[in-house]
Order: C-alpha cells, then sequence, then structure tokens
C-alpha cells in the first residue's frame, strides 16, 4: 500500500497553481454563472473522483485518524460500547455516534471519509445558497477559491478530518440566523459542539457581528444548552466532554512553535495556560471590528477569518486542518488582500498550509528539533512563512475601513 505524502503535496501545489489570475478569474466567471445546485454537484462529483482514484484505483493508505481513531471507535458504538465510559472517545461523546452512521452504511474507514466530503459539501451549498442571496460577489469569489482550495482538498477529500463537520455547523448556525431562526441556530450550535469537540466553540465567533438585540435568543439558547450539559456531567456517569486530544499537543506554525524552532527546545513552552493567550488576545481585537462601520455580510465574513487566524497565530496547537472551521472567512480576508498579495497567497500561502504540517508529521512531530539540519531548517522557514502571512491577514482584517475585493 503506497504513501499519500507525494500526492497531497503535488496536488497542493498543482492547486496553487489555479488561483493565478488567469485561471481564477475562468473559475469564477463559471462560478458566478452556475447555479447552486448545479456547483454544489460539480464540487462533490470532482471531489468524490479524486477519491476514488487516490484510495479506490491506486489504493493509497487511509489517514492515520481514520484508520486507528475514528473506524475502531465508530466499531465500538455498534458493539453497543458507550464512548468515554466503555472507550475514551477521541473528542466529545456525540462524535463516535456520528461516525458510527457511516459505518452503519458501509462498514469500512473509507465511509468516514466520504461523510467528510459529504459535510463539506453541505456546508459548502449553505454558504452559496447564503451569500449568493446576500452579497452575489463576495459569495461567488470565495467560492471560486473554495472550489479548489488544497485545504479543501487535502484534509477532507483525501484526509476525512471532522473539522468539516465544524464548517458544516458554522455554515448552517450563520445561516438561521440571517433567516431569524434563534434558537434553531443556538439548537444547531449544541449539536454540532456535542457531536464535535471542544474546540468547535470558534464557530460561535462569527456570530458577534449580528446585534445583540437580533442574537439574544441565540445565546440563550447556547447558555441553556451548556447548563444541560454541566448537569448531565455532575449527576451522571457519562462525559460528555472529551479534550484529551486537544490540550497539551504542540503543532507546527505558531509563534510557541516557532520561537522554540529558532532559539531551541528549551524554549518550548506548553504549559496549559498557553490556550489563555487566544482569548484574551481575541477581545480587544473583537471589539475592534465590531466598532467598525461594516455591511453585516463583510463583519461576519471578517470576524470569522480574524477570529480564525488569530488563533492559529497563538495557539501552542493549530493543525493545518483547522483552517477548515473558519476556512471561508480565510478565504475571504485573502480576497480583500492588494492583487499581488491576494494571488502570492493563494498559489503559495494556501499549499504551504497543508506542506507545512506534513513536513512536521514527517520530521517527527514534537522530536523536528533533533532531526537532520537540512529538514529543520525547512520546518523552520515553512512555519515563519506561515506565521508572516498569518499576522499580515489580521493586520489587513483590522483595517477600518471596507476594502474592494481583489478581482
Amino acid at each position: 500500500m503506497a504513501t499519500i505524502l507525494w500526492p497531497k503535496i503535488l496536488l497542493s501545489l498543482g492547486l496553487g497553481l489555479l488561483c493565478l489570475p488567469r485561471p481564477l478569474r475562468t473559475v469564477r466567471k463559471w462560478v458566478t454563472q452556475t447555479n447552486t445546485l448545479k456547483l454544489g454537484l460539480w464540487f462533490i462529483v470532482i471531489r468524490l473522483v479524486i477519491f476514488f482514484i487516490v484510495f479506490v484505483a491506486l489504493d493509497m493508505r487511509l489517514p492515520t485518524d481514520v484508520r486507528e481513531y475514528f473506524y475502531p471507535q465508530a466499531g465500538n458504538v455498534l458493539l453497543g460500547m458507550v464512548p468515554n465510559i466503555d472507550f475514551a472517545s477521541s473528542y466529545n461523546i456525540g462524535f463516535p455516534y456520528l461516525l458510527a452512521l457511516s459505518t452503519m452504511v458501509v462498514n469500512s474507514a473509507l465511509s468516514i471519509i466520504v461523510l467528510m466530503i459529504l459535510a463539506e459539501w453541505g456546508a459548502f451549498v449553505v454558504f452559496a445558497r447564503l451569500f449568493r442571496g446576500h452579497a452575489k460577489e463576495t459569495g461567488s469569489s470565495v467560492l471560486a477559491w473554495w472550489f479548489v482550495n488544497p485545504i479543501s482538498v487535502i484534509y477532507i477529500t483525501l484526509g476525512g478530518q471532522d473539522e468539516a463537520v465544524i464548517l458544516l455547523v458554522a455554515c448552517l448556525t450563520i445561516w438561521l440566523l440571517y433567516r431569524n431562526q434563534h434558537v434553531l441556530s443556538g439548537s444547531v450550535g449544541i449539536l454540532g459542539f456535542v457531536c464535535t469537540k471542544l474546540l468547535s466553540g470558534i464557530i460561535l465567533i462569527p456570530w458577534l457581528a449580528f446585534p445583540f438585540t437580533r442574537t439574544w435568543r441565540t445565546w440563550v439558547t447556547i447558555a441553556a444548552g451548556c447548563a444541560l450539559i454541566s448537569v448531565i456531567s455532575l449527576f451522571t456517569s457519562l462525559q460528555i466532554i472529551g479534550a484529551a486530544r486537544e490540550i497539551g499537543k504542540i503543532s507546527s506554525g505558531n509563534l510557541w512553535t516557532l520561537a522554540a524552532e529558532i532559539l531551541g527546545p528549551d524554549y518550548l513552552v506548553t504549559g496549559v495556560w498557553t490556550y489563555a493567550v487566544y482569548p484574551v488576545a481575541l477581545i480587544p481585537v473583537l471589539w475592534k471590528c465590531v466598532r467598525s462601520p461594516w455591511s453585516l455580510d463583510s463583519q461576519v465574513m471578517r470576524i470569522w477569518g480574524i477570529a480564525g487566524i488569530l488563533f492559529m497565530i497563538l495557539s501552542p496547537k493549530t493543525f493545518g486542518m483547522y483552517f477548515l472551521m473558519f476556512l471561508p472567512g480565510a478565504i475571504w480576508l485573502c480576497n480583500t488582500l492588494p492583487r499581488r498579495l491576494s494571488t502570492l497567497y493563494g498559489v503559495v500561502f494556501f499549499p504551504l498550509v497543508v506542506i507545512g504540517q506534513t513536513l512536521w508529521f514527517y520530521a517527527g512531530k514534537e522530536n523536528v528539533f533533533n532531526t537532520i539540519p537540512s529538514l529543520s531548517i525547512l520546518v523552520i522557514s515553512v512555519d515563519i512563512l506561515l506565521v508572516a502571512g498569518n499576522i499580515t491577514l489580521v493586520i489587513y482584517g483590522l483595517r477600518r475601513t471596507m476594502p474592494a475585493m481583489a478581482s
């Protein structure tokens, strides 16, 4: 069974080339002229074809998370076991049940990847329906980038990452808020949280773009759901929240690891307190955002993107697939950059998000500091570019004046 390393890298670079001005204009024009139903159909067909070629025709090795964690947990649920009691769930208690839905249909680890592809397809269609109706130019531009984005293709189509479900929940809750379905939006948010992981709480942040007088019922629903979860956890043996795989690990591409890569492993900071730096820094950033006189559509995308990008800078654990949770917002920020810089992000930055994590894993994860010098230099160089790119996006995103979308 062949390794999927080189197909990932080559496909990432190839998709990056589609973000050059001429091919991207062609894709954007096609997206603009294609109705949502047909666009969604092309989106999922192309991804299923890539999935079939890689995992069926070429028989490439399945991703580690799917093969060693997700599929066995789905099997445990089908055997009647209870997550976090009979076995440890990777994330919150509902996650193995979600995985089991796919393996009930086809008892194969491949079905889990298909489930994540379907989740992203749902997010894509919901986003298209929403922003094509409210801000057609913005929506079509983001959809064009999303269609050819290597983060989407590599981490979901070839990776089966669960962040696809979080992305779907984020798009659904925002869509429901636009439709004034406040209680339903909050309910979907709570259900999504139970069926994914602690980190999915980040999807609440774009709601701050809406006036509180409009969304207070949504926040009350969230508070009631959190209270219910707390009561169940306190008075029963069920452990609804599982954070075992979310805290205490590090990854590349953030300020914490970059400092240690440059200064040496003795400067690696891994205390739990480091996870508190992000929310503390987020408060003034959000305050600046909500006080800017931007349109609602732009504020939603802006806050969504900035909150996610800031997390990638300040959290000690920032795997590249985390971009999926706020991918539309990140793409929107890239689209507001000056034209040449925007092109550079499409051609170089997004492929580097995938390549950087791939290098980190193949260099030995936390042992990257002890690997051969040439590989360490390559990892450090990629991380410098990623951190600098993320910081640039936040700086541009915090502009007070409304930017023009790149064409």
